[in-house]
């Protein structure tokens, strides 16, 4: 059996893209209220947090930030090429 060890904070150049090309996304969900969070495997997070009352007054939120990040990738579908 082989095993590959990797550093934790190595990053291919992908991700490194991956990141420059995602980075303005923050302020996309930042503007409707909602986290952000980029995860290991190339995706990006968008989440709310509170009770259960408060999150169901927030569907509307959620649901416009995830409008406003395919219209942000439609627009900078050729970003960094």
């Amino acid at each position: 059996m082989n095993y590959v060890f990797c550093e934790r904070n190595q990053l291919t150049s992908v991700t490194y893209l991956f990141v420059l090309y995602t980075a303005d996304l923050g302020g996309v969900a930042d503007k409707h209220g909602v986290n952000s969070h980029l995860r290991r495997r190339l995706s990006l997070q968008l989440y709310l947090s509170g009770s259960a009352r408060q999150l169901e007054a927030r569907d509307a939120d959620i649901v416009a930030c995830m409008e406003d990040i395919v219209q942000w990738m439609a627009t900078n579908r050729g970003a960094g090429s």
